[in-house]
């Protein structure tokens, strides 16, 4: 992305801080750019790991040191693993970058719902409300998925400072990797994406029958009293790595309330390629909610 110059006069300025976020794809399809006057400041940044996989947390730390370097506030880091041995190697990580984060803690959770049922675990401890910007990301297990996801959140600096600068836009609650965002009950997998993870067809239905009921049941558990939305306004970041507004009014409400009734339905000792199950439908969810709320999710490419 290109950069504004230091020296600029104010109205230049201005106008490069446009041109900036129209390289940002917005979605839905919002054209409309950020106006200066509205931005909003990104101060205090949670970062929330899930790594069940301890050969992977190079990956994972790399991303913390990106965030860190290239945020001048208060960056905190939350990991969570599912034993105490790999969360004393965790820690010993951590401490010896303790000097760079305001606070951090490594938590042994429940192996429940998957990434996504450890997100909510630390959530639960830690509440994201108290943060502008939030990153979750996971040790997912899928190498091509896996570098994919983490190119294009946070694996530089470069990246980390191209989704805090659309976080600042308050239309802007939640943004993911470019081509792992999907909107609409009719989605299935883009011819880009499968050149990324090198799927056989584009053929894979995002909201299939079984994963839309599956859905039905796990919306009023998020403290939800209206309807699921209709299918239209179903929304999908893949993989369940993303940027997040942590006080997204999107998830205001009775969502954090709700979060044990919701980890109580998710599946214990959760397996993988277990299709339609509560974790899959919060993985939908979760983006339906902003996307649904007239949120735009913003996406991300290295």
């Amino acid at each position: 992305m290109r950069r504004c110059a230091v020296g600029l006069c104010g109205s230049c300025v201005v106008a490069c801080a446009v041109l900036q976020l129209r390289q940002l794809q917005l979605l839905p399809e919002d054209p409309s750019p950020m106006d200066p006057a509205v931005r909003m400041d990104v101060s205090a940044v949670g970062i929330y790991v899930q790594a069940a996989n301890p050969a992977l947390w190079n990956q994972m730390y790399q991303c913390i040191d990106s965030v860190v370097q290239a945020h001048g506030g208060p960056v905190d880091v939350f990991v969570s693993t599912l034993n105490e041995s790999v969360a004393e190697l965790y820690r010993s990580n951590l401490t010896a970058a303790s000097s760079r984060l305001r606070r951090w803690e490594v938590q042994v959770l429940e192996n429940r719902g998957a990434d996504l049922g450890q997100f909510f675990q630390q959530v639960l401890r830690e509440p994201m409300d108290q943060y502008e910007a939030v990153l979750k990301i996971h040790t997912k297990k899928l190498e091509l998925w896996r570098n994919y996801i983490l190119e294009n959140l946070c694996a530089s600096p470069a990246v980390v400072k191209r989704a805090l600068e659309a976080l600042k836009d308050p239309k802007v609650h939640m943004a993911g990797p470019k081509e792992f965002i999907f909107l609409g009950g009719k989605a299935t997998f883009s011819q880009a994406m499968c050149d990324i993870i090198q799927c056989r067809t584009t053929k894979v239905q995002l909201f299939p029958k079984q994963t839309v009921q599956a859905m039905e049941r796990a919306w009023p558990l998020l403290g939800q009293a209206v309807p699921l939305p209709p299918a239209r306004r179903f929304a999908i970041v893949a993989g369940s790595c993303f940027w997040l507004r942590g006080h997204s009014t999107a998830l205001a409400g009775n969502f954090t309330a709700n979060l044990p009734r919701l980890l109580g339905n998710m599946t214990l000792a959760y397996r993988p390629r277990s299709a339609h199950q509560i974790e899959h439908a919060v993985e939908r969810l979760l983006p339906t909610l902003v996307y649904s709320s007239g949120g735009l999710i913003a996406r991300l490419s290295a």
